[in-house]
């Protein structure tokens, strides 16, 4: 039985109580009043002296006896009727009070399930930060270093995000391709900044292939793309898995924008949720 029917079935119990009540109240006062004529039809009665006011006396003494023998009937039919009301009330009420500790208690097992559940999240999250010492990789052209990358990645740092960007990772004489399979591996979240040079790039689509490999084996959305001057159909003609996914566009979106909502992103799926 659902906390709802239960609670109308009270609603409607009060509803008739409260009728029961109003009755009562009406026969309490017909018993009062037959009483009070009774006493006036004695009096009559007393001060008769003919025949005609006896006879009188006598009907109306009748009359109000038999109202209050009435009144005092319907007074202990509508007490019976009340008592049994407000019995099924006390029961409906202890009813709906089993039903919610019930839920409280089936609402307090879901929450504790929950947060369990949220603990063994966060747990697992904890491993993988650990074992990832990069928040995000950066896949950029490097035409698009001066007029937007350097001042994205430098935001970044500076709210403590750890990044993999090929100027600070890849020194001279290392291996470029080594170096960028490493940050692929060992990065949380990918931006990719997708623009006319970009698309037109070697190393650039050799990190995209690597991306969308670590995106088709993740069930958390890990690729974050950016537009930077370049057109939807631009974007279609390159790949439509990029074209399908939602983006931040340089043209909309100042660079502070893009901090706060990555640093967000971060921190939800970080040791710090």
């Amino acid at each position: 039985m659902s906390i709802s029917l239960v609670t109308s079935q009270i609603k409607r119990l009060e509803g008739e109580i409260d009728s029961l009540r109003l009755k009562m109240q009406k026969e309490t006062q017909n018993e009062a009043d037959a009483l009070n004529n009774i006493s006036k039809s004695t009096k009559k009665l007393n001060n008769s002296r003919t025949s005609a006011s006896l006879n009188s006396a006598i009907r109306d003494f009748d009359n109000a006896n038999r109202k209050l023998n009435r009144a005092q009937g319907e007074k202990a039919e509508l007490s019976k009727r009340l008592a049994k009301k407000e019995k099924m009330l006390n029961d409906k009420r202890d009813r709906l009070m089993t039903l919610h500790y019930k839920h409280m208690r089936e609402d307090i097992d879901e929450i504790e399930s929950f947060y369990t559940s949220k603990e063994a999240e966060i747990q697992q999250k904890i491993d993988y930060s650990k074992q990832k010492p990069f928040d995000v990789f950066i896949s950029h052209a490097t035409d698009d270093k001066d007029d937007f990358v350097t001042q994205l990645t430098d935001g970044l740092k500076d709210e403590g995000i750890r990044i993999w960007y090929d100027s600070d990772e890849i020194e001279w004489g290392q291996s470029i391709r080594q170096k960028i399979d490493r940050g692929l591996t060992n990065s949380r979240f990918f931006i990719v900044v997708l623009s006319t040079s970009y698309i037109n790039s070697h190393w650039t689509n050799y990190e995209l292939d690597g991306i969308l490999q670590r995106v088709a084996g993740s069930e958390e959305n890990i690729l974050l793309p950016i537009w930077h001057n370049i057109s939807k159909e631009e974007i279609d003609a390159f790949s439509l898995t990029l074209s399908d996914k939602f983006a931040l566009n340089t043209g909309q979106h100042d660079v502070g924008e893009m901090i706060d909502a990555l640093v967000s992103l971060v921190k939800q799926n970080s040791v710090n949720v």
